[in-house]
């Protein structure tokens, strides 16, 4: 569960949250993903793909 929170809590536009402006440029967050490649379950790889989708909606 910790692993999700890393990446549910790096999106850069919460939908549940204050959204966090100073993450919009993404190196801090990919390297956060990064991180959580290796071992990438069910549980929460749609949270990494929605938070990748984020960071590619921002950085067009």
């Amino acid at each position: 569960m910790v692993r999700r929170l890393a990446s549910e809590g790096s999106w850069p536009a919460l939908s549940w949250a204050i959204a966090l402006p100073e993450y919009r440029i993404p190196t801090e967050i990919l390297f956060v993903l990064h991180q959580l490649i290796d071992g990438l379950t069910e549980v929460f790889r749609g949270s990494v793909a929605n938070n990748l989708n984020d960071i590619a909606k921002d950085n067009r």
